[in-house]
């Protein structure tokens, strides 16, 4: 597991690199900065892969609301957790990729926890087999976008990777003669959330939801007048089950 941190107070830093060091394992590695500036010319370069990031919100120069942005538009898959003393910024800072908020305050017991939850999950299989006209095909959920139904196919989008100069996540499209009931079977994820008979979306891809749900890829699916109230409700539980926010 790969771990970066980043905090202008270096003794909590310290104490921070400390308790992550202690979850992780030797073939774990965890980066410590206390100057945003310096990391933004080290990631990507210098690491290519991020499981999980522990920011400070308020900081000098760039704070960390800013810093996710840039994080969100060079890795497709990874976490970000809040350190923070300011409740009334969370809301702004919620975003994708955001898996909660620790208050600076007392802050070992709840951080330890989901570094080990993070941890955990990445021992998890994200990989799923599905059997297509005799053959198995393996697909990663966590790049499935949406999967629309078409007639008696499904077609399926999957993230490639962020486009920086456009502000948007590539993708491809698979099609499959597979239902949209059937591949919530196979999902078995509340994280995908099937919307009538159109469509299947992937929680995590959603930037908003007006009246209709608005992707990271920029596409706009048409929400049902009659299904508006529900798929909002919907949205907003998952978000305050990903954002875990406990004080």
């Amino acid at each position: 597991m790969e771990i970066i941190i980043c905090d202008d107070d270096t003794k909590l830093l310290s104490k921070v690199k400390q308790l992550c060091e202690s979850v992780c394992g030797d073939d774990d590695n965890v980066t410590a900065y206390s100057d945003t500036r310096k990391l933004l010319e080290c990631l990507f370069t210098e690491h290519p892969q991020v499981d999980l990031f522990i920011l400070d919100i308020e900081m000098p120069e760039l704070d960390g609301i800013e810093l996710k942005k840039h994080i969100a538009g060079i890795y497709m898959d990874t976490n970000i957790l809040f350190l923070t003393s300011h409740r009334e910024m969370m809301e702004e800072a919620f975003g994708k990729n955001v898996i909660g908020f620790v208050p600076k305050e007392h802050f070992e017991e709840r951080l330890f926890q989901y570094v080990y939850e993070v941890k955990e999950d990445l021992r998890k299989e994200d990989m799923i087999e599905v059997c297509i006209n005799g053959e198995m095909k393996q697909f990663s959920k966590s790049r499935i976008v949406k999967i629309q139904s078409q007639h008696i196919y499904s077609v399926m989008t999957l993230g490639q990777f962020y486009n920086k100069d456009r502000h948007t996540l590539e993708t491809k499209e698979e099609m499959y003669r597979i239902s949209l009931g059937k591949w919530m079977d196979i999902l078995q994820d509340d994280t995908f959330y099937k919307v009538g008979r159109t469509f299947i979306v992937n929680l995590k891809y959603v930037r908003r939801i007006t009246d209709n749900i608005v992707l990271e890829t920029g596409e706009e699916l048409v929400i049902p007048v009659r299904r508006r109230a529900e798929v909002k409700k919907t949205y907003n539980e998952y978000c305050l089950k990903m954002a875990r926010i406990l004080y």
